[in-house]
């Protein structure tokens, strides 16, 4: 296994068949998760209803064994993650990235970034534009994988409550909006993703967090 490259994978369209495989997958990677608040476990139902009602899912395969997989929720606009923060869209659906799981064999080869991006290419090609996706404050490599990639940091909320989570899970929100991007005035800030207070004070400003390094997050101001 050590010899595996980019190639050794392969990438197919998930069905709601594909459901059991996704979970028993989650419960292996969640097994060894030290942190369990960075990671919420959807169940079978919510799965095969993603999969049947309009989202769109990729799978991660090494032979025939899934080793990797995200899917996404189309929703309106209301029902959507952007309910959550104070940016105002015209658009009637926004795609929530919901999950993404990697085995430990699938890690190292940039799978994050390559779902993320097939998943995009073809779902603007349908012609939705506007994204959404949540991550732990605790999780950097995921928060700054999508932070890179062009999401902007627009809210830091308490969501998912479950059994486990009464009161939900902290979780910065990511959005972008293809078609209408936000404009910037020159002001930049910076916080460590730690750093709830000043996060949640730069928010409040009107700033978003725009990238990611050195242990740092910088923000910049929107234009009103």
């Amino acid at each position: 296994m050590n010899n595996l490259t980019q190639d050794s994978f392969n990438f197919r369209k998930l069905k709601p068949e594909d459901a059991p495989q996704l979970i028993a997958l989650v419960e292996d990677v969640y097994s060894r998760i030290d942190q369990k608040h960075i990671f919420v476990r959807d169940d079978l139902e919510y799965i095969e209803k993603t999969l049947k009602d309009g989202g769109r899912g990729l799978g991660v395969y090494l032979d025939d064994e899934l080793v990797g997989f995200r899917y996404v929720t189309i929703t309106p606009r209301e029902d959507s993650l952007v309910a959550y923060t104070d940016i105002k869209t015209d658009a009637k659906h926004v795609v929530n990235l919901d999950t993404v799981l990697l085995h430990e064999k699938a890690r190292g080869f940039g799978f994050q970034n390559k779902l993320r991006t097939m998943m995009l290419e073809e779902l603007m090609a349908d012609g939705y534009h506007v994204y959404a996706s949540t991550i732990s404050p605790d999780n950097e490599i995921s928060f700054a994988n999508s932070i890179n990639a062009g999401t902007h940091l627009v809210a830091l909320k308490h969501v998912y409550p479950s059994e486990q989570f009464p009161e939900g899970v902290l979780r910065f929100i990511f959005f972008r909006d293809f078609q209408r991007d936000f404009e910037f005035t020159d002001e930049t800030a910076e916080a460590a993703p730690g750093e709830h207070d000043t996060i949640h004070e730069l928010l409040d400003k009107g700033y978003v967090g725009v990238s990611y390094s050195d242990g740092k997050i910088k923000f910049q101001k929107r234009r009103c």
